[in-house]
């Protein structure tokens, strides 16, 4: 699980080292990206996390609102649309912190390891 949460982190810092660095970069931009940048890049990030939200399992994670203990543990088949939902919305610059992304990551890996009934 640390591994898995540290490449969580690490993908999100790749990211948005591509995005907000080398890309603007590479377009000529050599003193940074300019003021009007992120608005293209934050569109595409919220169009993913709605892909994933609307086609892959786990509806992009819990919701806010119902706070943690709502969602009681994760289910492994629920991560792919949660973990492409916390890279895009972070990683793109999106504001979220990636304490849901990581509980969900942990409490998927847990599953596996609690009791079934007897």
């Amino acid at each position: 699980m640390s591994l898995a949460a540290w490449c969580f982190l690490e993908g999100i810092h790749q990211i948005q080292q591509e995005l907000y660095t080398h890309h603007p970069h590479a377009l000529g931009y050599q003193l940074g990206s300019p003021k009007w940048w992120s608005l293209p890049i934050l569109g595409i990030g919220a169009l993913i996390v709605a892909l994933a939200i609307r086609f892959l399992p786990g509806n992009g994670g819990h919701i806010p609102a119902e706070g943690l203990a709502a969602g009681g543990p994760s289910s492994p088949t629920i991560l792919p649309g949660v973990i492409l939902a916390g890279l895009a919305t972070i990683g793109f610059g999106l504001v979220l912190g990636p304490e849901a992304p990581l509980i969900a990551l942990g409490g998927a890996g847990d599953a596996d390891d609690q009791p079934g009934p007897p």
